[in-house]
């Protein structure tokens, strides 16, 4: 398995945002759906600019490492030592 696909977590901010909310909303009690609303919009709307931009400004470095590895998974793979492989 590839450690960095297409979908990967690490190539979606919004996947790290919502690890920061769970982080906000693990300090909250909620004892129901519409207290849950009321603390994760609250948590939402406490997120600060400066963390969203954290997310978005790593994005070029988390692409290219997700390329390494992606790239270095593709060259591990094992070849029957019978067989012609071509890299293009």
């Amino acid at each position: 398995m590839m450690d960095c696909p297409p979908k990967s977590p690490d190539l979606n901010p919004i996947e790290q945002i919502w690890g920061e909310l769970e982080n906000k909303l693990d300090r909250s009690i909620v004892h129901s759906k519409e207290c849950l609303w009321f603390e994760l919009q609250k948590a939402w709307d406490n997120i600060s600019v400066e963390v969203l931009r954290k997310y978005i400004d790593t994005m070029p470095e988390r692409c290219c490492n997700c390329c390494k590895r992606w790239t270095y998974q593709i060259l591990k793979l094992k070849v029957d030592k019978n067989s012609t492989t071509h890299f293009i």
